[in-house]
């Protein structure tokens, strides 16, 4: 016999399968030839399997910003104004934006920014092919997510 209740709706309702807590940021200014960059690396793990990453990579910009409400005889009220804006840039990672594996955080943190050097090596032109994966650059280091 039902109580007539509904079932209890817990968070996970409406969300995707698997979600992930935000556990360790770095950020740090990246020299590119002429260009810096403000970088900011963010380590996300699982929270049905804690062996389970996956890192986003955001590159800070500044951008002009004019609002269009309120206003005063058809024009903005309020100047202009300069705001910075993180805009995603994981694509820059080949596998690590992606789910993987790794038995640790520290493991996991390793992975992402062996992978993160050998992009900023090969763009830099010390790496002479694109390899399918950053870390096999030739004399960059290791891209290891394992024991």
């Amino acid at each position: 016999m039902s109580s007539g209740r509904k079932p209890r709706r817990t968070a996970r309702h409406g969300v995707g399968e698997e979600l992930f807590d935000l556990i360790k940021i770095t950020e740090f200014d990246l020299h590119l030839g002429e260009e810096s960059f403000r970088i900011r690396v963010e380590l996300t793990r699982s929270r049905l399997e804690r062996r389970r990453f996956r890192a986003n990579v955001w590159r800070a910009e500044h951008y002009r910003i004019q609002s269009t409400f309120p206003q005063n005889s058809g024009r903005p009220r309020h100047e202009p104004s300069d705001e910075l804006v993180w805009i995603n840039w994981s694509e820059i990672l080949r596998t690590c934006n992606k789910v993987f594996v790794s038995p640790s955080v520290a493991r996991a943190g390793e992975a992402v920014f062996n992978e993160l050097y050998a992009w900023i090596r090969h763009t830099r032109g010390e790496c002479d092919s694109k390899p399918h994966v950053w870390g096999e650059c030739p004399d960059s280091k290791e891209l290891t997510t394992r024991g």
